[in-house]
């Protein structure tokens, strides 16, 4: 009887533990061009692209002046379609999905949800430890005005 009171007691804590953790995201929505008229058009290089890491989005690493940002976009078919390609330059509005009011960025987890799944943002050379989103992104597709 008190192994079963034991297991009881071990899987509460375990099912408790993961729907705080749960809890703490809130679904980013779709970017839509309408949300990014105050942010003015830049010029990205596409660096790498990541479609294996997640089951429902793309990851895009794209560099401008000496800094990478991690853009995510959910995975879809996208007719027409002008293929992002490694190397080539685009114009983009990107948005920031990190929290405004953190002064100590080791408190956050570094993570948050996109179309139904958790992306992690990303600490390496060169890598702004943030997500970004954009309109001009859809799929593995550019999206220009």
């Amino acid at each position: 009887m008190k192994k079963y009171i034991l297991l009881f007691g071990i899987l509460t804590v375990f099912s408790c533990v993961s729907s705080r953790e749960n809890s703490n995201f809130k679904e980013l929505e779709t970017p839509q061009k309408v949300n990014f008229t105050n942010d003015s058009l830049r010029n990205y290089i596409v660096t790498n692209i990541d479609t294996i890491s997640y089951r429902f989005n793309n990851i895009v690493y794209l560099k401008r002046n000496d800094t990478i940002y991690k853009v995510v976009s959910k995975k879809e078919i996208v007719e027409p379609c002008e293929k992002l390609l490694v190397n080539n330059q685009y114009k983009l509005k990107l948005k920031s999905t990190r929290p405004k009011m953190i002064l100590n960025y080791l408190d956050i987890h570094g993570r948050v949800m996109y179309k139904k799944e958790v992306v992690f943002f990303e600490r390496g050379s060169g890598i702004l430890w943030d997500l970004y989103i954009t309109p001009y992104l859809r799929g593995l597709c550019y999206q220009n005005d």
